[in-house]
């Protein structure tokens, strides 16, 4: 299971599908990740380089499952709802909204569940900053606490093509608009237990 520790990993998502519907995994993979998500603050959230399946697989035994219930919702263009894969262990959620220009977002964290994030249509900014840097709007009620919006000292771009994997504790403000430009767009995010 996963470490207490801030880590983001931002993957090529074709490439994320592609891991989890191999019948083998005696093929070697390298999957690269965004490294625009890399800043040189040490406190920030670690963007890590994936080597091999087995380092995703090993953040948490359910991450194979739900990506391979992402790639089916996905293909299928299924609608907005709430999919229950099993249970509360691990559920998606598909939504369609407007982004928000940055004054308008806020940050949350969560300390039960693991994100993954990807848009279905259109694309987003999420931010990250440490904790320490926030004030809260909203205590843990009971997964996810809100924070006042501050100004992101890390921002990575999600798209049709990449996801975000968000492991607690990890502040996150979603749904920031492109170039501060909001517009209709569709995510998926799987969420996984701990």
């Amino acid at each position: 299971f996963v470490n207490p520790q801030t880590t983001v990993l931002i993957l090529y998502f074709d490439i994320f599908f592609r891991i989890f519907t191999l019948n083998s995994f005696t093929q070697k993979i390298n999957l690269r990740v965004f490294h625009t998500a890399l800043l040189n603050n040490k406190s920030l959230s670690t963007v890590t380089e994936i080597k091999s399946p087995d380092n995703i697989i090993g953040l948490h035994p359910l991450i194979a499952k739900a990506a391979e219930e992402m790639k089916k919702l996905f293909e299928a263009d299924a609608p907005v709802g709430k999919y229950e894969i099993e249970g509360d262990r691990l559920f998606i959620n598909i939504m369609s909204y407007e982004t928000g220009v940055y004054e308008n977002c806020m940050f949350e964290n969560h300390k039960d569940y693991i994100d993954v994030q990807m848009m279905m249509e259109g694309e987003e900014d999420i931010g990250f900053i440490t904790e320490d840097k926030l004030t809260v709007k909203t205590p843990y009620t009971p997964d996810v606490a809100l924070f006042y919006m501050e100004k992101p000292e890390q921002t990575v771009r999600i798209s049709p093509g990449v996801a975000c994997i968000i492991l607690p504790p990890e502040p996150h403000a979603p749904c920031m608009a492109v170039d501060n430009i909001p517009k209709t767009v569709k995510k998926m995010v799987a969420k996984i237990k701990l």
